[in-house]
């Protein structure tokens, strides 16, 4: 599934299987080179301090923390530059990956496809910080799925 998921954690599995068939929220995977316990409290303030529709945050390691958030695609960009701002301003090397759901897709796989970002994020930022964001609401930059689809 990816280099740091070998499969979905139990939560995650629960979480997924509890999604409406209208759900269509963004799934967020947040990675520090350091113990993500003591930041939380910043990245939840930051997603807290923005106008989402709802939200479920599972911490799955002491490195690597999950989040859906429903909101519109500017939101979401909002969110991602203020957490990174955030953790660079700590000193935290930070990668995130964002994937929004598609409501009449399986979320198991958005789930995977928002993993193999992250390890494409890990890939391309291997000195510092960075992000990026896989969200079909952004209609003139979305990359599309088909490198997920064949992966």
């Amino acid at each position: 599934m990816s280099k740091l998921l070998k499969e979905i954690p139990d939560s995650i599995g629960q979480y997924l299987q509890s999604m409406d068939d209208y759900d269509d929220p963004c799934f967020v995977l947040v990675h520090v080179e350091q113990d993500i316990g003591s930041l939380l409290g910043a990245i939840e303030s930051v997603v807290d301090a923005e106008k989402t529709y709802e939200k479920t945050s599972i911490p799955i390691s002491n490195n690597l923390y999950f989040m859906s958030i429903d909101c519109t695609y500017n939101t979401m960009l909002s969110i991602i530059e203020k957490i990174h701002a955030s953790m660079i301003d700590s000193n935290v090397i930070t990668h995130t990956s964002v994937f929004r759901h598609n409501c009449l897709g399986n979320p198991k796989n958005t789930f995977s496809w928002c993993c193999l970002l992250l390890d494409e994020v890990r890939d391309t930022f291997t000195n510092g910080s960075g992000y990026k964001i896989n969200d079909f609401k952004d209609r003139d930059n979305w990359p599309g799925i088909g490198k997920y689809l064949e992966a």
